[in-house]
């Protein structure tokens, strides 16, 4: 387990990795990807919500950093309790203490997405949070950055939900399919709560 670099090995040998991690965890790591994880997750709803827009470039890192660790803790913690259900359904026999285990570790991937948000501010700057982007729009190589930044944070991501359902797979003792059809179920089923109530909301009113 010493020998063993979580970083380089679990993007191939995802099940290896996962199951070493479970038998010998590393827990300040461990919580440090879930930062990183709650880094990203904000920084991506400051970018899609267009943060810069309503409020001042100054107060931006600063809202990020508040919700940092409130998005990451709350996305892993419910996240994994989501596929500990689901993939119990499929036949999964891994307890909840794995299953938070298994998902923090997958979050590697958003290690290497903090690396380019670190480039696309230096590069675009204010316009990453912003609805307009005329300094992007009137460069062609800004524009051709841009989108070659988002092709390898899209690769990334789609790796990401690979490594994920190895790892579920892993933690629940099911295939990596069972284990990406318990992302899947979870998706749906949160769905299916919001939908129940904005049903509900709606009748009331």
């Amino acid at each position: 387990m010493n020998s063993l670099n979580p970083f380089r090995t679990i993007w191939i040998h995802t099940r290896e990795t996962v199951h070493e991690l479970i038998e010998h965890n590393r827990p300040v790591m461990m919580y440090l990807l879930i930062l990183l994880f709650g880094l990203n997750i904000s920084l991506e709803r400051a970018s899609i919500t267009n943060l810069a827009d309503s409020t001042s470039l100054l107060a931006i890192p600063i809202i990020v950093l508040l919700l940092t660790p409130i998005m990451g803790f709350a996305v892993w913690f419910f996240g994994g309790l989501l596929v500990y259900w689901t993939g119990s359904w499929l036949g999964g026999i891994g307890t909840f203490k794995e299953m938070r285990i298994a998902v923090a570790w997958s979050t590697i991937p958003f290690a290497l997405k903090t690396i380019i948000w670190v480039l696309q501010v230096i590069l675009f700057g204010r316009e990453m949070f912003a609805e307009i982007t005329p300094r992007i729009d009137s460069s062609p190589l800004l524009t051709i950055l841009l989108g070659l930044i988002t092709l390898i944070d899209l690769i990334i991501t789609a790796w990401f939900y690979v490594i994920l359902s190895k790892s579920i797979g892993e933690a629940h003792n099911i295939s990596s399919i069972k284990g990406f059809l318990s992302i899947v179920l979870g998706i749906a089923l949160v769905l299916g709560c919001l939908l129940f109530l904005i049903l509900v909301f709606s009748l009331i009113r």
